[in-house]
């Protein structure tokens, strides 16, 4: 056997040891520079920030995120994702499966419903609204 320079290491036969500090190799195992982490045979474990890594599942950028598996995740803030849907840039909303929302300022979007630009006023299913200085318009009426 051929030995480099080892600083306490206890080397057992047919294995080649660099530069390791304190680590004790079994036979047959190669180990590079670990910080404190503790590698098994099978699963490779790269750079995570307190995350757990389970064979077999990647895992990218969690903030505090539990990741299942076969399911993805992007970057979300505090929204809730489910099976089969998916969420772009939400804050604080919760989305039910079929239900698509826009741009809306406070205002909930039923299943169906499409919203425009609206000055505080609520528009019902089928209306339209222009621009109104501060004048009711009923329906059928024409405003100049």
């Amino acid at each position: 056997r051929s030995l480099g320079e080892d600083d306490g290491t206890t080397l057992a036969l047919g294995d080649n040891d660099g530069n390791v500090e304190g680590t004790e190799l079994p036979d047959g195992e190669l180990l590079g520079t670990p910080l404190g982490a503790t590698l098994s045979l099978g699963p490779a474990l790269g750079s995570d920030d307190g995350n757990a890594e389970f064979d077999g599942m990647s895992e990218g950028r969690l903030d505090g995120d539990t990741l299942l598996d076969g399911k993805a995740e992007g970057e979300d803030d505090g929204a809730v994702l489910s099976e089969g849907v998916l969420d772009g840039a939400l804050l604080g909303t919760m989305l039910s499966d079929g239900i698509k929302l826009g741009d809306a300022e406070g205002a909930p979007l039923t299943e169906g419903r499409k919203e425009g630009t609206i000055d505080g006023d609520p528009l019902s299913e089928g209306t339209s609204e222009g621009i109104i200085d501060g004048t009711p318009l009923s329906e059928g009426d024409i405003e100049g």
